[in-house]
């Protein structure tokens, strides 16, 4: 079934970056005890990673890495997903102009944040997309496939992830579409045919560029990038 996420979080007098990550995982970023223009006090930064898989409901206990970046993010900070699977961590200026000489300077370094997924160990789950159409239409019914080390079980997904913009701590137009997939037609030498179907309409997700990723055992692939066609 197609279901769609869309997640835009803001807590008042905190800034709070999310992420939507290719599988069942979500990142938070937190930072600031208050920290609008100007008003700079305090800060608590920490990066969560929230793991939401089947076996961890979201009503119970949620396991969680936690992090602590190399430097705050506040205001005008944003947190985006990279094709990929790390996560772009940048920017922050609680000032009107560029200001380096105060407490939260406005800081022009970037991180890359690598999720638990992306560990040595998971290398060989990690599917790679050999092949996915340029272009699709809405509800067209279409075939990837994906090259994975060890025999896959169960069913790879195929996820759509938008490359949302950000401003002002919120990610908008954010979005992760995870397509109707069937189980994996074994094709021989580690390859896999997966037939998919495209979100029905633009209310589930507009028309234009999206990153697909391959996701086996929660393991996304690099993605590629798809044009979804009204």
């Amino acid at each position: 079934m197609t279901s769609t996420k869309l997640l835009l979080l803001l807590l008042f007098f905190t800034v709070t970056r999310a992420a939507d990550l290719p599988g069942e995982w979500e990142l938070l970023v937190a930072d600031a005890g208050i920290s609008s223009m100007h008003t700079a006090v305090t800060r608590f930064n920490t990066v969560v990673l929230l793991d939401r898989t089947p076996q961890w409901p979201i009503t119970g206990t949620t396991p969680a890495q936690k992090l602590l970046p190399a430097h705050p993010g506040m205001y005008h900070s944003t947190a985006n997903l990279l094709p990929d699977g790390r996560i772009l961590i940048a920017g922050s200026n609680p000032h009107r102009i560029y200001k380096f000489d105060t407490e939260f300077p406005t800081e022009l370094r970037i991180e890359a944040f690598s999720p638990e997924y992306l560990s040595p160990d998971k290398v060989n789950v990690r599917p790679v997309l050999v092949e996915l159409p340029e272009r699709i239409k809405y509800g067209e019914v279409f075939e990837v496939v994906a090259a994975v080390e060890l025999p896959v079980v169960g069913v790879v997904e195929i996820n759509f992830a938008s490359a949302p913009f950000a401003t002002h701590s919120f990610s908008q137009g954010q979005r992760l579409v995870k397509l109707s997939a069937e189980t994996p037609a074994v094709e021989g030498g580690g390859m896999y045919r997966i037939k998919c179907i495209a979100p029905p309409n633009g209310k589930v997700a507009p028309p234009g560029y999206y990153m697909a990723f391959a996701v086996n055992l929660g393991v996304p692939s690099v993605a590629k990038r798809i044009q979804l066609l009204s």
